[in-house]
């Protein structure tokens, strides 16, 4: 599975951290995406993982641009 960095809250780094916690291989390409592999389930939760703190990251964001 192919990832792109959606932010800069969500690194590269940060997508490596989560995905080698999950013992899951992954290389950065030239381009710069996180190519991700592993087994089924272990990517199921990868993506669940990521797409839970990116959410968490994305709040926090919303609020600190909307009380200043």
């Amino acid at each position: 599975m192919l990832f792109r960095s959606p932010s800069a809250e969500m690194s590269i780094e940060k997508l490596k951290t989560t995905a080698h916690a999950l013992n899951l291989k992954c290389t950065v390409q030239k381009d710069g995406s996180l190519l991700v592999c592993g087994r089924d389930e272990s990517i199921k939760d990868f993506v669940k993982k990521t797409a839970s703190e990116y959410k968490a990251d994305a709040e926090k964001y919303r609020e600190k641009v909307h009380n200043g």
